[in-house]
């Protein structure tokens, strides 16, 4: 075939050589020339003196990637820790949530209650994964200085000593009542300047969360009447005397630009209209809770906090409920638990759309949890777990691994010293985690000091949003293993005792 059509191949090609685009090529050059003539002989061309266009701003801790994150069950006998899930994933997850009350009480040596978040946990997946503690104050008037001091401390510990990148969420949530700083932005805002100040001042390393919650049906049926006048004069942001749907979910409690490093948001599905009940989410549902076109929300949280130079945001808490009590009820008609949790990573995990429309979204957290939570007016059994039942751990691993390019992965790294691969660390009156000497209720010495010991090594865990374990079992997750080395101890004593 070639050979038959050579000669007029040839004669074709010097006509195209030859004819119009020889003109064209003539029209350009003639176009050049003009140009030259009128910028003095030379082309413009960027002022070598001139700075380069700079990136915006990065927040601390960002990282080129999305961090992706599990908040694991670590507090139900053991039912759950960070290693176990990297195991079970098959990656190492590049960020894990743990939680604590403030102020921190005390470790109890009897009932084996109390005691800093098992950050030790963390250590034992012998990989850099960032710390992500979540701190609930147990009330607005309680928390010292002494407190924050303790716990800007501890953080130290984490980021100078322990090598972490560390994320602080504290008080989230704080619009809603069912937390006990909740709905009282006076006071709340008062004690986050407080908290931002002590804890930058010992631990300037960690990334301070501020997480509101969802702005879906606020005010969460609160009544107005339970303000003060303080509180109602913020919260009423459209001055019309009362506070409602109509009113702004997140302002009155958002302490300053110069008061938070991220942004934060818990979001869930629950079912449709508050309905116990196991129906997929419909597709796009994430993106109408952040972007303000959900039926229940017109606030745009994105636009609002996360185009802030500086500042990137991130889903704090999220997942899917699987209505485990929901199965008898709904018999033929109920989603399996895999068809109900595909419909949650798709649109809120996994979604290549999701990363580009929200391009300062840089951490998703997921709630790796089961649990009895009571805001539908009754008691409902949820599973909000990707990883624990079979065919929805591996759907999930598949899909995640379609689009793994965009998360961050944690590297490997040995255990520090002191921290067993397994179990919890040991230790006795004669070797505290050591954040200051002495016994529990000295005078003068801050509340919550922790001591570890061999006997009753149990804690107990934070409430969770909403509700509680079926079960009445005593959890059996020990305190932290934090700082278990020498040297870190006479640091964080000269940090809060300088004088000493």
């Amino acid at each position: 075939m070639t050979e038959r059509g050579g000669g007029h191949a040839s004669r074709r090609s010097e006509r195209i050589i030859l004819g119009w685009p020889m003109k064209m090529l003539a029209t350009n050059l003639l176009l050049l020339l003009t140009v030259l003539l009128l910028t003095g002989g030379t082309l413009a061309q960027q002022d070598p003196a001139a700075p380069a266009p700079s990136a915006p701003p990065r927040a601390l801790n960002e990282h080129d990637g999305v961090y992706f994150g599990i908040w694991p069950d670590t507090a139900h006998g053991f039912s759950d820790t960070p290693a176990m899930i990297n195991q079970r994933l098959g990656f190492n997850t590049s960020v894990f949530q743990i939680a604590q009350l403030i102020p921190l009480p005390t470790y109890n040596y009897t009932t084996g209650a109390g005691g800093p978040a098992p950050e030790y946990l963390i250590e034992q997946t012998q990989t850099d994964a960032a710390v992500f503690l979540t701190v609930y104050p147990t009330g607005l008037d309680v928390v010292t200085d002494d407190d924050l001091k303790l716990l800007g401390v501890q953080l130290q510990g984490y980021t100078e000593v322990l090598n972490r990148t560390v994320f602080l969420r504290f008080g989230p949530e704080m619009q809603g009542q069912w937390n006990p700083y909740g709905f009282q932005p006076t006071k709340f805002l008062a004690l986050w300047r407080r908290m931002y100040s002590l804890v930058k001042a010992a631990a300037p390393r960690v990334a301070v969360v501020w997480a509101p919650n969802t702005p879906q049906s606020y005010p969460y049926g609160q009544l107005s009447s339970s303000l003060s006048p303080e509180d109602l004069a913020l919260l009423d942001t459209d001055h019309d005397g009362k506070v409602s749907n109509t009113d702004d979910p997140f302002s009155p409690y958002y302490p300053g630009d110069d008061q938070v490093d991220w942004i934060g948001l818990s979001t869930y599905y629950k079912g449709p209209n508050f309905q116990n009940i196991n129906v997929a989410q419909p597709s796009g549902y994430c993106s109408s809770v952040m972007n303000g076109t959900s039926p229940t929300s017109t606030f745009n949280w994105y636009e609002m906090y996360c185009t802030k130079p500086g500042k990137a945001c991130m889903i704090a808490e999220s997942g899917a409920a699987f209505h485990v009590d929901a199965l008898t009820a709904q018999a033929s008609t109920a989603r399996s638990i895999v068809d109900l949790q595909r419909a949650w990573w798709q649109d809120c995990i996994t979604s290549p759309t999701l990363v580009q429309a929200f391009p300062r979204l840089k951490l998703h957290m997921h709630f790796e949890h089961v649990k009895l939570e009571m805001d539908g007016g009754k008691p409902d059994l949820r599973d909000y777990r990707l990883s624990n039942d079979t065919t929805t751990l591996e759907a999930f691993k598949q899909d995640f691994s379609a689009v793994s390019a965009q998360f961050v992965v944690a590297s490997f790294r040995a255990l520090p010293a002191g921290v067993p691969p397994t179990g919890r660390p040991s230790g006795s009156p004669n070797s505290p985690v050591p954040v200051v000497p002495g016994q529990p209720g000295q005078p003068g010495q801050p509340k919550g000091i922790v001591f570890q010991t061999q006997r009753n090594p149990v804690v107990t865990g934070p409430p969770t949003l909403f509700g509680s374990r079926r079960s009445n079992a005593p959890s059996s997750i020990v305190n932290s293993g934090l700082l278990l080395l020498a040297s870190s101890s006479v640091l964080l004593h000269l940090l809060l005792f300088p004088s000493f």
